[in-house]
């Protein structure tokens, strides 16, 4: 028998032949659908390396483009602190202002008040002594006329006095 040769079997039986035939047409089936599966796999990771390839270009690409991230960071962060910073002074600047505002109309009306109140106090005041003015006026003239009336008593007495004294005499 020749080298590399197989030795051939022995005949078999018919059953045995057809269960080997079937065996083998199973077996050419199983690895047609295997060739197909891997054609198919082999279709899918093409147009997969391909959007892979490109995904990565525009990934690169992207990253290049990016290469000084730190200072764009750096420029939009003070861009914003800036921005915030003036924002904060506009709010800072108008509260002042409204502040004043609001000091100075409170002072104005304080001070209206104070002098509304001063002028009913030295109203009251003057009414007061108004009306002690007509009460001692009132008061001294009533005094006056008793006086005037004692006066005159005296006088018509004193007067009396004197006729009787004259005539007495």
């Amino acid at each position: 028998m020749p080298i590399g040769r197989r030795p051939e079997p022995a005949p078999e039986s018919l059953e045995a032949k057809h269960a080997d035939e079937e065996q083998l047409k199973e077996t050419q089936r199983s690895i047609g659908e295997r060739v197909r599966f891997w054609e198919e796999q082999d279709k899918i990771n093409q147009v997969l390396i391909d959007r892979v390839i490109r995904q990565n270009k525009l990934l690169s690409d992207h990253v290049k483009s990016h290469e000084n991230l730190p200072e764009v960071a750096d420029r939009a962060v003070r861009k914003a602190l800036s921005d915030a910073k003036t924002e904060q002074q506009k709010q800072y600047q108008s509260t002042v202002e409204q502040l004043s505002t609001t000091y100075k109309d409170t002072v104005r009306r304080l001070l209206a008040e104070d002098r509304t109140r001063q002028k009913h106090q030295h109203e009251h005041a003057l009414a007061a002594v108004r009306q002690q003015w007509e009460s001692d006026t009132h008061r001294h003239k009533t005094k006056l006329h008793f006086f005037l009336a004692l006066l005159t008593v005296l006088s018509v007495f004193a007067l009396a006095l004197s006729i009787l004294s004259l005539t007495v005499l």
